[in-house]
């Protein structure tokens, strides 16, 4: 009988982490990849000369805080960085308005660069970094003990204060004037909600990391980085099983018993996964096991939007091509609610361009790559989209984002494409069964900080786990590694 103190499934990062941790404390582990190669899960673009990495955008955190992660799971890991936050250029021909705003990293450098573009604006700025501050030190303090709520009270009263708020509501709070408003919004995109559904402190915690050390750039690629958590893995006598398909999650008295991959049992008392609930609840679990409290809360939650990526490999250098930026953000509209309702249209052209050249030799010499990534709201991609004429709908959707990028840029970049591959909702349904950007919206009654309180509450199912995007942390990839370890202590 095939019996294991864990058994992980999945194919991304928080998963990998998981098993090599919890197979460090020489535990019999099972780590079943649901791809044939290992860190599958993040796509790449391979054709002819080039291979594009879809990096780890979202990895915001202090440098050295990551280099203490993975060196528990054994690896020696360098990260890079830029001295710019984000560059935001707003481009509306239909209004006549385009501007164009480079934030610098460091918090003293950031509020003089907003005071810069809007005087006036640096005092209530301060009190928002300040207040950013306690929040992130209160939510260590919520994750690493038992916590006690009159202590909390007495020493984070300002985190009390704002919990269960939105981001607007805040901002306005602070009498933080509407520009600076729309400044601070920028980020809106990697939370998938307008700021007056955002939960105040996730997205308050993340743009103070941001500022404060930006988004980390490992040094090396994301499949060498999951292959040498691999090896560290094996290292620890753990068990590997690549390109198996998860039949049923066995459960005894809502007790998970084991799992069956490809008509295969194997036991455990403990089961982690990144995949989606719905997918577990809908088609893994036998109904009759499943709690009510289960459902009501999975049906309570809400997924964000459909991503389509364009990659796009390029005859010239960044210098050449007078590319500065590692990420830029092109809107219609700083307002997020404007830019919303835009990005639920098929004609949504709004994009994250991200330059991986700019930082690391990703391509052959003389060439460079870029990522658009947009994200269509309120599944208008498969509403919208013309199936009769699908390649074509398709080349222009493509087409209208690049020529977004070059009107707003005032950068040329078409006649140097050499290699472009898009990637749309369906095909990232057909991979990875998963076509949603981060997962699960942060919303101010469920946020990480409630989800992180409640996580014992909430497991009905007990030994069943949810790591990754679905998981406490939401889709921002800093914060999944650090629950993944924590995760992993706890198994």
């Amino acid at each position: 009988m095939d019996s294991y103190d864990a058994i992980v499934y999945g194919s991304d990062l928080s998963t990998l982490i998981i098993s090599t941790y919890i197979a460090r404390k020489n535990k019999k582990v099972l780590y079943i990849d649901s791809k044939k190669r290992v860190g599958d899960y993040v796509n790449n673009f391979h054709m002819r000369r080039f291979d594009i990495e879809d990096t780890l955008d979202t990895l915001v955190c202090d440098d050295s805080k990551l280099i203490d992660i993975f060196k528990t799971l054994g690896l020696n890991i360098t990260f890079k960085t830029t001295n710019e936050v984000y560059h935001v250029i707003v481009n509306n021909k239909e209004r006549n308005e385009r501007v164009e705003y480079i934030l610098p990293k460091g918090i003293d450098n950031f509020i003089n660069k907003v005071e810069e573009y809007i005087p006036n604006s640096s005092d209530s700025l301060k009190d928002f970094f300040d207040l950013a501050l306690e929040c992130k030190q209160a939510k260590n303090y919520l994750t690493k003990n038992q916590y006690d709520y009159k202590i909390l009270k007495e020493k984070y009263p300002n985190f009390v204060k704002v919990l269960g708020n939105t981001v607007s509501d805040i901002f306005d709070e602070l009498d933080i004037p509407i520009l600076a408003q729309e400044i601070l919004n920028v980020c809106w995109i990697y939370f998938s909600s307008t700021e007056t559904m955002t939960s105040f402190i996730d997205y308050a915690i993340f743009l103070y990391d941001l500022v404060e050390y930006n988004t980390q750039i490992p040094s090396i690629s994301y499949n060498r980085l999951c292959s040498l958590l691999l090896d560290e893995f094996l290292k620890y006598k753990g068990d590997y099983l690549n390109g198996g398909k998860i039949d049923k999650i066995l459960t005894v008295g809502k007790r998970v018993n084991g799992v069956s991959i490809d008509n295969k049992i194997y036991y455990t008392n403990k089961f982690i996964t990144s995949i989606n609930p719905d997918i577990i609840y809908n088609d893994l679990i036998i109904k009759n096991e499943i709690p009510t409290n289960a459902l009501k809360l999975n049906s309570k939650r809400v997924v964000d939007g459909n991503k389509l990526t364009i990659y796009v490999g390029l005859n010239r250098t960044v210098k050449q091509l007078e590319l500065n930026s590692y990420k830029y953000f092109l809107y219609k509209s700083l307002d997020t609610d404007v830019e919303y309702k835009n990005m639920s249209s098929i004609n949504n052209t709004s994009s994250i361009v991200t330059i991986p050249s700019v930082i690391n030799k990703v391509s052959p010499e003389g060439t460079s790559v870029m990522i658009f990534n947009t994200v269509f709201f309120n599944e208008s991609f498969s509403k919208y989209i013309d199936v009769n004429n699908y390649h074509n709908s398709i080349m222009e959707i493509a087409n209208n984002i690049i020529t977004n990028f070059e009107n707003s840029t005032g950068k040329r970049i078409r006649d140097y494409i050499e290699e472009i591959k898009i990637f749309t909702p369906v095909d990232y349904e057909i991979k990875y069964n998963d076509s949603n950007y981060f997962g699960y919206i942060l919303n101010p009654l469920d946020d990480t900080i409630i989800r992180s309180v409640n996580i014992n509450k909430e497991s009905y199912i007990k030994g069943l786990y949810i790591c990754g995007k679905y998981g406490v942390s939401g889709g921002i990839s800093s914060n999944i590694i650090e629950h993944a370890i924590i995760l992993g202590k706890n198994i």
